[in-house]
């Protein structure tokens, strides 16, 4: 997986592209872990180059969710397609 991070107007934006399974869910979760640093509790992740998603990769989104929703933030996801959209 291909993880691409930018600040936009000062929210945080990951865009993920690839197979979003267990080799790359630990790099999701460290940036959400490691978030703090961040000067937004709100992210945008972008699923939409996302091929694969496995129930690995959704507990790493889950935890985002988790931190953003601690610190009175939204953790959204966009361009969702079919083959992850069953996932969840």
């Amino acid at each position: 997986m291909n993880i691409v991070h930018e600040v936009v107007n000062g929210i945080p934006i990951l865009k993920l592209s690839g197979r979003f399974d267990a080799s790359g869910a630990s790099d999701i979760e460290h940036f959400f872990r490691q978030g703090d640093t961040e000067p937004s509790p709100h992210f945008l992740v972008d699923l939409s180059s996302v091929s694969f998603l496995d129930s690995v990769g959704l507990a790493a989104l889950l935890i985002g969710w988790k931190r953003c929703r601690q610190q009175q933030g939204e953790l959204v996801l966009c361009g969702m397609p079919q083959a992850v959209h069953g996932t969840f």
